[in-house]
């Protein structure tokens, strides 16, 4: 459920960056991949899929879902899951950097490249804003 939630706030905020009015190239970071494997043969030859593409540096876990770029800057954006209620009342916990992610946020902090966490798209927008990727209103 949580990675359903994050794929939906993803597919908002890049519909929403390419379709508005700003001039911003919003780029995705593939830092996984989903490969069903239905038996110990299929599961060997997605590990070592999985191994192939870390290893050429085309997966990184940890790294941000997100890099907008804009005339001026540029931003690092970490998509995760708000705090919600479901139907019952039910309260979902909000997402949580993982340890890989957190040490890609201390790797920006270093290189002085912005890095942000949004659980909304009002949340990226004001992200964006204040680390002047997008202007005005």
């Amino acid at each position: 459920m949580a990675g359903s939630a994050e794929r939906v706030l993803q597919r908002e905020i890049m519909l929403r960056l390419t379709a508005g009015p700003w001039p911003v190239i919003p780029a995705p970071i593939p830092n996984g991949i989903y490969l069903p494997a239905h038996d110990e043969d299929e599961r060997r030859i997605v590990g070592r899929l999985m191994k192939r593409l870390k290893d050429d540096g085309m997966l990184l876990p940890g790294a941000a879902d997100l890099v907008v770029l804009g005339r001026a800057a540029g931003l690092y954006l970490e998509l995760k899951r708000p705090t919600e209620r479901d139907l019952f009342g039910k309260k979902t916990v909000r997402g949580q950097l993982s340890a890989g992610q957190k040490e890609f946020r201390r790797r920006c902090e270093r290189a002085g490249v912005p890095y942000e966490v949004a659980y909304t798209w009002d949340g990226a927008l004001a992200a964006l804003r204040r680390h002047g990727v997008i202007e005005g209103t």
